[in-house]
């Protein structure tokens, strides 16, 4: 072995340790407006898988979080840190969440491209920031219908421009809808699994053109959606 190569000192950590290493290495929320999907006008907030419920049926092989570049270790390590940040200073972490709001120069945001919502103090940092940014649109995908049903229960009505909407799944999957939120169901690719869809819908045309991001349809923002239905893929 040459001098160099004896030297030489090798340090090798598992997929889990260097996702974590990469969540410590800075303390500033991550924020993003480079999904593919909602696209450069929507400015996304995301925490990873664990906050989502145990019992998501979601999570058995059809979790779209769980696939593709959100896998990534540098993708995990910043929905890590924000998971990290929102509990170590919740405080903060809204303060950083509203500074990047109020620079960003953009209309709409999104919770939740990959996770859902970590306790019933985070819908109440919603509401807050929804109050905060009158001139904004916020909208969230959640199947913690308790959370919000619990908040509606207790405060009223969500702001009008906050959507939050209760994301279903196969037909055997109830959805706790007391206040009629709008309702995204999927169409599986095995028709067996498809619960009942309302009469009238929405359908997401990023589906059938990948170049029409939420940035330029902007459904999902508006109250009155409904619901919207998405094709398993």
């Amino acid at each position: 072995m040459s001098k160099k190569n004896a030297q030489k000192k090798e340090f090798t950590m598992s997929r889990e340790e260097y996702i974590e290493h990469l969540s410590m290495k800075s303390n500033e929320v991550h924020m993003t407006t480079k999904n593919s999907k909602t696209g450069c006008g929507v400015i996304d907030l995301a925490f990873p898988v664990i906050t989502c419920r145990e019992d998501a049926p979601c999570k058995k092989g059809g979790c779209y979080c769980c696939k593709g570049t959100q896998v990534m270790a540098t993708v995990q390590g910043a929905y890590y840190r924000n998971y990290r940040l929102y509990h170590e200073d919740p405080v903060d972490f809204w303060n950083q969440v509203w500074f990047k709001l109020a620079h960003c120069g953009l209309l709409r945001c999104r919770y939740f491209d990959c996770g859902d919502c970590p306790d019933y103090a985070f819908v109440e940092g919603m509401v807050a920031t929804a109050k905060k940014f009158p001139e904004m649109k916020f909208m969230a995908f959640t199947k913690k219908y308790f959370l919000v049903n619990q908040w509606i229960d207790n405060n009223g009505n969500l702001p009008d421009n906050l959507n939050i909407i209760f994301s279903a799944w196969d037909k055997d999957w109830e959805v706790l809808n007391p206040h009629h939120l709008p309702v995204a169901y999927v169409d599986f690719k095995d028709s067996e699994k498809t619960p009942v869809l309302p009469a009238k819908y929405q359908t997401c045309p990023n589906q059938k053109d990948k170049t029409i991001t939420c940035s330029m349809c902007g459904k999902c923002w508006r109250k009155d959606l409904g619901a919207v239905v998405f094709k398993q893929h």
